[in-house]
């Protein structure tokens, strides 16, 4: 199973959604997959996400630091393997926002991340846990 970064975000700031998020990890515990995309996405997300509830002032250092242990933590107790991104991959992702994109409309909606995750669940033809209804509207199963 491929790790979108909402799914990360989600479980770690214990949003409605993490209870059964962490069902489906744990069921495929010892498959699990991230990119390295996946990793900065969750970082940034959870930087912003300190930064929105401190109410004022920029992230620093020590904000992507904390976020950044968070994040690590996350994938070494959910026992994930880090996944190389490929050239193919890359063009996956591409082709993905060319039909899935924001840019082109599609109800997806897809974003830079977004499309890695997806050509990143394709070429290990491995589900892709994430949080939402964006990849609902692809053609991933």
């Amino acid at each position: 199973m491929f790790l979108d970064a909402s799914a990360v975000v989600a479980v770690l700031l214990i949003e409605p959604e993490a209870p059964g998020l962490l069902k489906a990890m744990e069921a495929a515990r010892g498959t699990l997959r991230f990119s390295p995309v996946v990793r900065m996405e969750a970082t940034l997300a959870l930087v912003r996400a300190k930064v929105q509830a401190r109410g004022k002032g920029p992230a620093a250092a020590e904000d992507f630091a904390a976020a950044a242990e968070l994040v690590d933590g996350f994938f070494e107790a959910a026992e994930a393997q880090e996944m190389h991104i490929t050239t193919g991959m890359g063009k996956e992702a591409i082709r993905a926002l060319s039909v899935y994109g924001k840019v082109v409309g599609h109800a997806a909606q897809l974003n830079f991340g977004d499309a890695l995750s997806y050509a990143c669940a394709k070429a290990y033809h491995v589900p892709l846990l994430y949080k939402g209804g964006d990849f609902s509207e692809t053609d991933l199963a």
